[in-house]
Parts: C-alpha cells; structure tokens; sequence
C-alpha cells in the first residue's frame, strides 16, 4: 500500500482526525508562547551579528559578507550560509528588516518543529496519545524554546533535523531506491550548510544504509547516492570558500583539551536537563552526576553497537530506537571531536547539545510508550512516566518564560539598548577607524564597521596570536593620530578580572579617554 492511500485511510478515521485538532491546538500553544517569551523581539548574540548581519549584506548586494572596520565587504567563510539566506529571503518578501524577519522564521520553526517531534514519536510508536504526549513534552523543554529565541540557526537546524529522522525512518519500500538516498543525502547538505555539525547525520544515515541494506551492491549504489546528494549543495560552498581564498570551511585541526570549568559547565548542562534543580541538587553532587552519566553513555554506547552488528547481520531496516540512539551517539561524540580538534571556542551549552537531547526525550517516550499495548494498568504507568519527565523539564522553562517576557536576550535586551557608550559611539565622527570588544554589537546594531579590539589569544585553540603586537601597535598609532577610537563596553567589570585586565593594560596603556560611561569607556583624542 502507498503512502498516499495510507494517509487517505488514516485521516479518514476518527481518531486521526482528533489527533489533527490536537497537534493544531498544541501548535496554537507554541505560538502564544514564543509570542509571551520575545515581546522585544529575537534575542542577539555575537553569533546573531554574523547571521543577520550577513543577511542584511545579502539584501544590499554585497553578498555573503561582512563589514569589515574599513567599511569594505568581507565574505564570511566561518559560519555556514543556509540561515542567512532563510532571513534574507524572508525580509525580501516580507518588506521587513531582517530582525523581525528571523523572529518570523524562529517563531514559524517553534511550531513547525513541534509538528515535525510529535510526527516523529507517531511513526516511533504508532500511536497517537505518546505522540501528543511528544508535543506536551517539547512544549515544557527548556532547551528547546532557548534555541528558538535567539537569532541563531539552531531552530532552522532542528527543523531539517528531524525532517531527516523523518525520512530515514519512513517509506521501508523505498529503502533501496537510489533516488531516496539522493534526496536524504541533498537533505543532509541543506542540514550541515545551516550547521557544519549536520555532517554527524551524514554519517548516521550512512552507517544506516551499511547496515541495514543488504546487498553489497546495493550498499555501495545508495552510499554513493547520499554522497552525491549531500555534495550537490554542500560542494557549491566549498568551491565558492576555495574561491576566497580560504579553506573549505574555515576550520582547521588543531588539539587543545577543554578547559576544567568548560567540561564542567557541559557536565552542569546535561545533568540540569534531565533531573529537578530544586534544593540544589545538580550542584551539590556533580561529580556523581557526572559518573553516572559516563555510566549510561557507556550503555547507550555499547547497546548502539551491538543493535547495529545485530541489524548487519539479519540485513534488515533499524528500529526506530536503534536509529535514534545512533544518531545520539554520533552526534555526542561528534561535538566532542569538534572541540577537542577543530574548534576550541565552542561552549558545552544547551543550544549545542539540543539535538542530542531531542533523541533522547524521544527514546524516553518511545520506550514509555510500549507500556501502552499491555493492560490498563500499564498504561497508565506509561502515561505517568512521560507526564514526570515534561513536570522535569518545565520546572526550568517556567523561569525561562519570566525571564524572556521581562526583557530582550543579549543585544536585545533593555541595558544593551540604553547604552551610553553606544550611544557615545554614535556620536563619534563618520570617518573614524573604530576598533571595540564588541564590534559585532556596533556592526550589527549601530550600522557601525568596526574593526576587533586586538586579540593576545585564539579562540579556537588557545594559543598566543603572533600577530597582537602588530595589532596593538598600529590600533595605538592610529588612536593617538586622531585617525581612530577604542569603544570598550563592561570596562569596569573587565578590570576586575585579571586576565581581561592585563590584556586591556597592554592595549590602552597611556592611551587618552574620549569618554567615560556608565556601562564602558571610549578611548580617543577629541
């Protein structure tokens, strides 16, 4: 039977048409959530600027780029496109700017990804109350409403993300078909161009495709159909990177170890998502925390292994379960590679390992949900066990809704928008070089090209920069030739640290105060 006559025969039925009402009404849920959580609009990171700000050099012509502190357009090879181009697109049919138009796309993936968990719970488990539950659940995750109200491309990411589990999950009679993978493999492309971090369900799909197709044939013919689908789009930004000059994706190999208080924040994270926070209790007991999640990534580990081997060996399609707890695996350790071997600046936060938890809440309903063909009783159990885990995970999502309905995130936010020293740095002169600690918040807000203040380190492995004392040198230069400015925000509370202020001595040592504020300081000849 096709798919277009199993959907005829399913929304024929009553239930099914029930279940439709339901996910609408949960749909309208999320919109009047997202809606109370960003009254000032999207939240605004340093990432935010490279996004939106790329956008909008997409809107004025200048393509994929940045401002650089010379006001000339740069193009921007770190962060991949696919997000920018949603925002431009978007902002270019919807005559808006291109703030509102990524609240518009975050808001529409908020209920979008909604959708597309609890399609993914009902293929997992073929019924319709665990996937409503699925929805319950997604709309009491923390997590997941913080990765939507920024202007960053988790929300975007999620919604090719589970669109792919989709796919790979659906249709077991087109399996085998070339034309599949090529399309799952074009999926992935778009996927990994919105985050690099999409290449972990390339080879996801791939060891899927090793394990449960079984001729070696057929292995090799739809292995090579998910490579080339994934290379149709992804090869278009590798050769235009070429093309400028720089490396495929701007990244390199590099080992730098995580340092003590970043593990320990990840640790804090993962802990803090699946267990209550009352009394202190993540706090207090981090260490065993710790030593029972390494426990249970262990198991999930090996059981992901020996589920695979056992799939190789009968030559059959992966469970769902399997497919999920593989795609959490890879997906883990990918991020662990990515910081111990490319970039070192990547935080162990919430919004990173998002993914990670999505397939786990899913595999925790999924396996809740077997409880629900056996005996009243049972199902009642299975009932409760999903209830308890959205009660966890609300607890913190509750605080989260206060928080955002009170002020703007980041940029967005009240303190940001009030600045005096931006506001002092508008007033500065039109031709003025300016070089600041936060030239990605003067870019982006102000409309300002400013150059960044003079690093001592790399961010992405930690090592001395050669080229400061060059930097440094000829910021100062240009300072005291009157030809440049220095717009420091936090000063005060930069100075407190010890680091930050051995850095900041070394650059503005003897160099002349424009302006003091409240919130930062200018430094410069009037």
């Amino acid at each position: 039977m096709n798919l277009i006559k199993k959907l005829h025969i399913s929304t024929s039925h009553p239930q099914t048409f029930l279940f439709v009402i339901a996910v609408f009404l949960l749909c309208l849920i999320s919109v009047f959530l997202y809606c109370y959580a960003t009254p000032y609009g999207i939240g605004l990171t340093n990432d935010s600027a490279a996004y939106l700000g790329g956008a909008r050099s997409l809107l004025t012509g200048f393509g994929y780029a940045r401002i650089g502190g010379d006001g000339l357009p740069r193009l921007i090879t770190h962060f991949p496109p696919m997000y920018s181009l949603f925002i431009a697109a978007a902002a270019f049919l919807g005559k808006t700017d291109v703030f509102k138009s990524a609240w518009g796309i975050n808001l529409f993936c908020y209920a979008a990804n909604l959708v597309l968990f609890v399609l993914l719970l009902k293929q997992m488990t073929h019924h319709h109350l665990p996937a409503l539950l699925a929805g319950i659940c997604y709309l009491c995750c923390g997590p997941i409403l913080q990765a939507h109200v920024y202007g960053l491309s988790e929300a975007l990411f999620l919604a090719f993300f589970l669109s792919t589990l989709l796919f790979l999950l659906s249709d077991k009679k087109s399996e085998f078909r070339s034309a599949h993978w090529l399309f799952i493999g074009f999926w992935i492309g778009i996927l990994t161009l919105i985050r690099y971090i999409g290449v972990a369900t390339l080879l996801t799909a791939l060891i899927v495709v090793i394990c449960s197709i079984p001729a070696k044939k057929k292995k090799i013919r739809a292995s090579i159909s998910l490579l080339i689908g994934f290379f149709l789009p992804v090869s278009l930004w590798l050769i235009r990177n070429g093309i400028a000059g720089e490396n495929a994706v701007n990244r390199s190999f590099s080992w730098h170890w995580p340092a003590a208080d970043k593990t320990e924040e990840g640790l804090r994270n993962l802990a803090s998502f699946f267990l209550p926070e009352f009394g202190g209790i993540v706090e207090k007991f981090l260490p065993f925390w710790g030593i029972i999640l390494s426990i249970l990534l262990a198991g999930l580990l090996i059981w992901t292994f020996r589920s695979c081997i056992r799939i190789l060996s009968a030559q059959k399609a992966a469970e769902s379960a399997v497919l999920l707890s593989l795609q959490a695996v890879v997906y883990f350790f990918s991020v662990i590679f990515v910081v111990i071997c490319i970039d070192g600046s990547t935080l162990f936060d919430n919004r990173i390992f998002l993914p990670f938890y999505v397939c786990l809440s899913a595999m925790v309903i999924d396996s809740a949900s077997r409880l629900f063909t056996k005996k009243r009783s049972l199902k009642i159990t299975g009932i409760i066990i999903i209830l308890v885990f959205s009660a966890l995970l609300i607890e913190d999502e509750s605080d989260l809704w206060n928080t955002y309905h009170q002020d703007g995130q980041g940029f967005a936010s009240q303190s940001w928008r009030e600045s005096e020293t931006r506001n002092g740095a508008i007033a500065l002169p039109q031709t003025a070089d300016l070089f600041s600690n936060r030239q990605t918040f003067l870019w982006l807000m102000n409309n300002q090209p400013t150059y960044i203040l003079p690093p001592m380190f790399n961010a992405a492995n930690q090592e001395e920069r050669e080229s400061f004392e060059a930097e440094k040198e000829w910021m100062r230069e240009d300072i005291l030739s009157h030809k440049a400015y220095a717009v420091i925000f936090n000063y005060q509370e930069m100075m407190n640290d010890p680091g930050d202020r051995a850095w900041l001595d070394l650059l503005l040592e003897d160099l002349p105060i424009y302006g003091e504020y409240s919130d930062g300081m200018i430094f410069g000849i009037r």
